[in-house]
């Protein structure tokens, strides 16, 4: 049964069995309150009875659309930096080289997404930029071929932790940051400077990207055969 406190969260309790908990979330974006229903499967023959609580006044800030409404809203000071290390990120890692565009040739647009990372237990928030391409505007056969890339399949994972868990092994997880700017293209791509960051008296040149980035429809496949020969090299 759920109840709303006075302080603002909400308290539920369960009872060892399958049900549906409805739970009265606040989204910053809209004047209204909206209801969703999650399903529930509690099947724990120990657990008599449990509370939680949701906190329902966390507020949010407005994730900017663009790159100007991110140096123009209230939180600027915090998006900024947040664009800064990514350009410096993709500069360090010579992603491109400035040229000047190629008759017949068009450059493709990228776009500035910028997302608010909430935090989890004692890791803080951040504010995240990440410059993309946008890749649907990539002509097949001229800026891209090939595109498929294998994927992991649920019950591969599955397997691999019932052996550790069998075993009674430790698992890692990580993840690599940046991972698409590690890979080199082959393909000859053209594309127009970030906007905000148009080197001065070289306004007229495009970007030549040598490494892969976010949006590239052959990202994640360049990427793949990058990881693998990694692990190949490994073994």
């Amino acid at each position: 049964m759920a109840q709303i406190t006075e302080n603002g969260t909400m308290r539920y309790t369960y009872a060892s069995r399958p049900w549906s908990l409805i739970v009265l979330c606040w989204e910053q974006n809209y004047p209204k309150r909206r209801l969703q229903t999650f399903n529930l499967s509690l099947n724990h023959s120990s657990v008599t009875e449990r509370v939680e609580k949701f906190s329902l006044n966390e507020v949010r800030p407005i994730e900017p659309s663009s790159y100007l409404e991110a140096i123009s809203c209230a939180d600027s000071e915090l998006w900024i930096p947040a664009i800064i290390e990514e350009y410096e990120s993709l500069i360090h890692n010579n992603t491109w080289n400035l040229c000047q565009l190629p008759p017949g040739r068009k450059a493709i647009q990228g776009k500035w997404v910028l997302k608010y990372k909430p935090g989890f237990r004692n890791t803080p928030p951040r504010y995240k930029a990440r410059f993309v391409i946008k890749g649907y505007s990539q002509i097949p056969g001229l800026d891209y071929t090939e595109t498929y890339t294998p994927v992991a399949k649920h019950y591969s994972l599955r397997v691999i932790m019932a052996i550790a868990a069998t075993r009674d092994l430790e698992m890692v997880q990580l993840d690599v940051k940046n991972a698409f700017l590690y890979c080199t293209l082959d393909e000859e791509i053209y594309m127009q400077q970030p906007e905000g960051f148009i080197v001065p008296g070289k306004e007229g040149e495009v970007c030549r990207p040598i490494k892969s980035l976010y949006g590239l429809k052959q990202a994640s496949r360049v990427w793949n055969i990058k990881f693998n020969e990694f692990l190949t090299f490994l073994d």
